[in-house]
């Protein structure tokens, strides 16, 4: 959540830390005459106000009143960013501690205090943020664990205790009516998004790492050294997508079958030195054909699998700006486009600036039994009245993996008015999977 939120706002935290700074001078000043332990007092109620800063403050927009339910509890314990949220509620907990010497306060607070900021976050829409059961496990924990060490704290420095089971009743119902109130708030107006997990970046396994490393090194040589790395899970948590990060861009690579490899470098539009200068060629590039003189040397020496029995493709990205060209590479079982994709970019430069890889060998696919006309039919008859009069997209036919096994499918688009539907037929059996719609992007021109 920080590190998303708070990158490229230095001076909002600026700010945050002024406030923090007065709110605990005045802390203090006020403690001084109330408590004995007024600068520990006043340290309790700047990390208060610190806290506040950093969760409440607004990213603009508006959201809905919604609260994603994370069922796997355990998950942000595994993840950078819910350690840190840990790590945040700490100091509430154990200056508070030390502070009241009130274990019966502070434990209700330890929950109370995470789920006040959630539910704000999810009622407020002008400050954009969302709620989040996540982030509610991870604050309480790290409160708690501050609370454990801070009552620690006073047993072991024998600290008078005899405040810290006993308590009057005012803060207590004040704890009372604040459960009730937040109670309330969420079965009037919380709707909550219930998820089996949510897709968090984890630490990366050295095989991970490793795995994208190799694949870093085969791509360009050993040219560019990764700095960090993350993995996003997808589906059943174990598969996902390694990312490594370095000075000239990003890596990706689909786990655990290391088939789809990614590389996104820094263009030289914004930055020289980052893009990939191919061995053998140099110079300024000003046309299709010596683009693809760059790309087939740059496969040759690194990718020679993806121009066995290919079809190559060149082509401006844009024909108006000067952008590049995207070089790529194709093979098909008659009319059935095969899984192997190779796609190289070129800057006018020469050089390589992005990279899409899927090395995967052909494989066995089924009989195709659907004709084009036939699959088609099955779109229209999903989409029914909504598909009369529509414009038909350039159809394909894929091979493809679904639920474990390669199939092939009809890749069918139609658009009526400013609405685009899709879906894949499978060109086996005719059923259909995959039904879309959205809306069409606005035309530049218009």
């Amino acid at each position: 959540m920080l590190t998303a939120v708070f990158r490229g706002h230095e001076s909002f935290v600026f700010l945050a830390a002024v406030f923090t700074l007065v709110v605990g001078g005045i802390a203090y000043m006020q403690a001084r005459s109330r408590a004995d332990r007024p600068l520990t007092m006043a340290l309790w109620v700047a990390s208060i106000a610190a806290t506040i800063s950093l969760t409440l403050w607004t990213t603009g927009g508006d959201t809905a009143a919604q609260c994603v339910v994370n069922k796997d509890i355990l998950e942000p314990f595994g993840t950078v960013q819910g350690q840190l949220n840990v790590a945040m509620f700490v100091p509430f907990g154990l200056l508070g501690a030390l502070a009241t010497r009130r274990l019966a306060l502070m434990a209700p607070l330890c929950a109370l205090f995470p789920a006040l900021i959630e539910t704000f976050q999810g009622l407020a829409p002008f400050i954009s943020r969302l709620c989040d059961t996540s982030d509610f496990v991870s604050n309480t924990i790290g409160a708690a664990l501050g609370v454990a060490v801070g009552f620690l704290a006073n047993k072991a420095f024998k600290t008078s205790t005899a405040r810290t089971t006993q308590v009057s009743r005012r803060p207590l119902i004040a704890c009372g009516a604040l459960a009730v109130i937040l109670a309330g708030s969420w079965l009037v107006w919380m709707e909550p998004i219930v998820v089996e997990r949510t897709v968090t970046q984890r630490t990366t396994s050295s095989a991970q790492e490793s795995a994208i490393r190799n694949a870093l090194d085969e791509a360009f040589g050993g040219y560019f050294k990764p700095d960090s790395f993350e993995f996003t899970p997808q589906g059943d948590g174990e598969s996902g997508t390694i990312m490594a990060n370095f000075k000239a861009g990003a890596a990706e690579l689909s786990w655990p079958e290391p088939e789809q490899f990614t590389v996104n470098l820094i263009s030289s539009d914004l930055e020289k030195g980052h893009t990939f200068p191919v061995p053998g060629v140099s110079g300024p590039v000003s046309s299709n054909e010596e683009a693809e003189r760059v790309a087939v040397a740059y496969a040759e020496n690194f990718a020679p699998w993806g121009l066995r029995e290919s079809e190559i493709s060149v082509s401006r990205i844009d024909e108006q700006a000067d952008l590049g060209w995207i070089i790529s590479w194709r093979r098909w079982d008659r009319k059935v486009l095969l899984p192997m994709r190779l796609d190289v970019v070129v800057e006018p430069d020469g050089r390589v600036r992005d990279l899409i890889a899927r090395n995967i060998d052909d494989p066995e696919i089924p009989k195709v039994n659907i004709s084009e006309d036939n699959a088609w039919a099955v779109l229209n008859d999903h989409y029914g009245n909504a598909a009369d009069g529509a414009e038909r997209g350039e159809p394909v036919l894929l091979a493809a993996r679904r639920d474990g096994a390669w199939r092939v499918h009809w890749i069918l688009t139609i658009k009526n008015d400013d609405l685009i539907m899709g879906g894949t037929v499978d060109a086996t059996d005719g059923t259909f999977h995959s039904p879309e719609k959205r809306r069409a992007m606005p035309d530049a021109s218009e």
